[in-house]
């Protein structure tokens, strides 16, 4: 059996490129701080690449303190193309300062502390809230540095989710626009996601508020459709002045469905106005208006805040990754 030939090692590419293995070590790394000439750093990486020779993350990890990997944790309670909103974003800010993204799906606290001890990580970039307290615990587990989604410590309802809120407060404002005096809001009765429900209900109940309305009348429904007849049946005084807010558009397309079945249609008896933009909501009949947060400025924080650190290679730092200055969109379709 042909003897298998070794893995080529730093001190190789230093001998074949004419440089001390520092050097090397230097180049590949794209340590900060080092004056090495042009000239030199290509032939150091044609060296490496004549050789095959790729660096061996344990050790380049060992050394450093830290891989460079960015724990990208995704809250569980968003799904499909809100997740992807906020994750491709910040995936494409962090491939683009040469770090490695890997995504993980928060189940608990405590298993994420045990991955970031495994990973030990340059950063953990938390889509999902978090307090100071957990975020202190990354840091002392090993994560270099964290930026996330800040609440505040000891909220008896958990997170107060201040985007969530804005989508909210838009889905009211569209439907006074609309001529919609008198607002229903619908949230799931079982549903894994109903800290974002309950969130986006607080905002449309300050918002009526504000418009000096009465408080949204609050159905409670599961995904039921005759369930759903049956209740919209009892809002037969609100045809024609009335206007639908639905915690998202998944619950906003089982309303126009349960419409139907009464013989109602959107806009003429109730307007109707989900959250999300989902795909889905555009094939709906009529096409769902829809609430969301476009999250534009998401890579461009992170990118900035990525580049910063990796420049400064200073202590530890626990930074915000939003203060949810953009405000809620709406993408107006025949619903409403």
């Amino acid at each position: 059996m042909p003897r298998q030939s070794r893995r080529p090692t730093v001190s190789d590419v230093a001998r074949l490129s004419g440089v001390s293995p520092a050097t090397v070590s230097y180049v590949l790394n794209k340590s900060p701080g080092q004056k090495i000439s042009a000239a030199t750093s290509e032939r150091v990486r044609r060296a490496a690449e004549q050789l095959g020779y790729v660096p061996n993350a344990a050790a380049s990890t060992l050394r450093r303190g830290h891989s460079r990997v960015v724990l990208v944790v995704i809250d569980t309670l968003n799904v499909g193309h809100t997740n992807a909103r906020s994750v491709e974003p910040l995936v494409e800010a962090i491939t683009s300062c040469g770090l490695t993204a890997l995504t993980y799906s928060l189940t608990s606290e405590d298993d994420l502390l045990g991955v970031v001890r495994t990973l030990q990580p340059f950063a953990v970039a938390t889509l999902a809230f978090t307090t100071g307290a957990v975020r202190q615990s990354l840091l002392a587990a090993g994560a270099r540095h964290v930026i996330g989604l800040n609440t505040a410590e000891g909220e008896d309802l958990g997170p107060a989710r201040p985007g969530e809120a804005a989508i909210g407060m838009a889905q009211v404002r569209h439907l006074v626009e609309r001529g919609r005096g008198k607002i229903v809001y619908v949230i799931p009765d079982d549903s894994p996601r109903l800290p974002i429900a309950r969130a986006r209900l607080r905002g449309a109940q300050e918002e009526c508020a504000h418009q000096g309305l009465s408080a949204p009348l609050v159905l409670s429904l599961p995904m039921d459709r005759r369930a759903m007849a049956d209740a919209l049946s009892s809002l037969a005084s609100l045809r024609g002045a009335g206007g639908v807010a639905a915690s998202d558009d998944r619950m906003g397309i089982a309303v126009l469905g349960a419409m139907a079945d009464v013989g109602w249609s959107a806009p003429d008896d109730l307007a109707v106005v989900g959250a999300d933009n989902f795909a889905e909501g555009a094939f709906a009949v009529p096409a769902l208006t829809s609430v969301y947060l476009p999250l534009a400025g998401l890579r461009a924080v992170a990118a900035e805040w990525l580049s910063t650190i990796l420049a400064a290679d200073g202590p530890p730092t626990d930074h915000a990754l939003l203060e949810w200055d953009e405000p809620a969109e709406i993408v107006v379709r025949q619903s409403s």
